[in-house]
């Protein structure tokens, strides 16, 4: 919802293009009606690689994707600076990225930084399944200095709330000021909604209760 609500203020501004990498779009996601434009990589095309040249390159190289192929952020980034070079943005927002700065987005001027949380110190998903403290000290560590890092390269940082900006002074003391964006719903779009004058879709029908779950399980 943050990042969608980003994608609407900004297209008040002007056309705004979408970059992702990651899972495989369906159908249903094919588009985004606001967006003038939207290039995706599909990690499934990426196959993983376990030789040794992998496993180097896999403790050598700054992970800048989440995806399971080594070699795939050589294919992404090239893909990024085309798209980057055809549509001159005025200026790029990073979203809650949590890897390494893909490195066509480092030392420019136009890079904001968005960040849902402080991902190294809330620790999600290593205080609770990292069994030895000091594997996941180590761990906790390296991915401190992998988003101070990140903070670095942006010229503008956005968080959530006043308590954010404190965070950020403790994961990294000569970061700047960053921006408080807190997280908002335009609440004008549901007027139909409390006023029972939206026409439901097809396949709900009047008078049955139904539940809808908007999120992953997994999280």
């Amino acid at each position: 919802m943050r990042v969608w609500q980003h994608i609407n203020v900004l297209a008040t501004q002007g056309p705004v293009y979408i970059f992702s990498a990651g899972g495989e779009r369906d159908a249903t996601t094919a588009g985004m009606p606001i967006a003038a434009g939207w290039r995706h990589f599909n990690s499934s095309e990426f196959s993983k690689s376990n030789g040794l040249l992998a496993k180097i390159a896999r403790a050598i190289l700054p992970r800048q994707y989440v995806l399971p192929g080594t070699f795939a952020q050589f294919a992404i980034n090239r893909a990024l600076r085309a798209e980057i070079l055809q549509q001159k943005p005025d200026v790029i927002v990073l979203s809650h990225w949590k890897n390494a700065c893909p490195r066509p987005l480092r030392k420019r001027n136009d890079l904001i930084l968005d960040m849902h949380n402080i991902e190294s110190l809330l620790g999600t998903g290593v205080r609770a399944t990292v069994r030895w403290g000091f594997v996941r000290n180590a761990v906790l560590w390296r991915w401190r200095r992998r988003e101070r890092a990140l903070v670095r390269h942006a010229s503008r940082v956005w968080v959530c709330s006043l308590n954010d900006v404190e965070r950020l002074k403790r994961l990294d003391p000569s970061a700047p000021t960053p921006i408080v964006v807190p997280n908002a719903v335009d609440i004008g779009r549901y007027t139909k909604v409390r006023e029972k004058t939206i026409e439901l879709p097809e396949d709900l029908a009047e008078r049955v209760q139904t539940i809808v779950y908007i999120g992953p399980y997994s999280y």
